[in-house]
């Protein structure tokens, strides 16, 4: 059983997802058709992809621990 909680990481979501915001504004594809979200924890990841590539299917990944 997990005891990761997604409100708990979000308490501190400016300082988990600034780092997210630099990568992807690193990243020079235009239009990129499917982008997979390794570790994308509670979305807000995600979200910063779908922001940048609005028409791009993307998948979020995150292991569950055992």
């Amino acid at each position: 059983m997990s005891d990761w909680n997604p409100n708990n990481y979000l308490k501190f979501r400016g300082e988990r997802t600034q780092p997210s915001i630099d990568l992807v504004e690193r990243i020079k594809l235009k239009n990129p058709a499917t982008i997979i979200d390794i570790g994308c924890g509670p979305g807000n990841s995600t979200q910063i992809l779908a922001e940048k590539w609005p028409n791009a299917l993307i998948a979020g990944l995150d292991p569950q621990k055992q």
